[in-house]
């Protein structure tokens, strides 16, 4: 599933609303970077790896691990996540696909 999902699938959901299930119930998030990431310096399988960053509330802080991530349009996905800490508006996450 995860060799079926790619960047571009998911720029159209920027500054979208997302929910993250942090295990006590679901948490309002927005999507609010979608971006490609440098390759190693070897052939990297002709992937372009690339990152999901999602911003909830302040409050919303949790440890890095797997998390279901829900849209409307994509359905349900377990992402592992990990926090990269807060900015102005909230505490962020974000996921790599390598």
């Amino acid at each position: 599933m995860f060799e079926e999902l790619r960047r571009e699938t998911f720029e159209p959901l920027l500054d979208g609303e997302f929910e993250i299930d942090f295990g006590n119930g679901p948490v309002a998030s927005m999507l609010v970077d979608v971006r490609p990431l440098n390759a190693p310096s070897t052939e990297h399988q002709g992937r372009q790896p690339w990152s999901l960053l999602f911003r909830t509330e302040k409050s919303a802080s949790f440890e890095q691990a797997i998390y279901r991530v829900s849209h409307p349009s994509l359905g349900a996905l377990d992402l592992f996540l990990v926090p990269v800490g807060p900015d102005e508006s909230g505490m962020r996450y974000e996921a790599i696909f390598a």
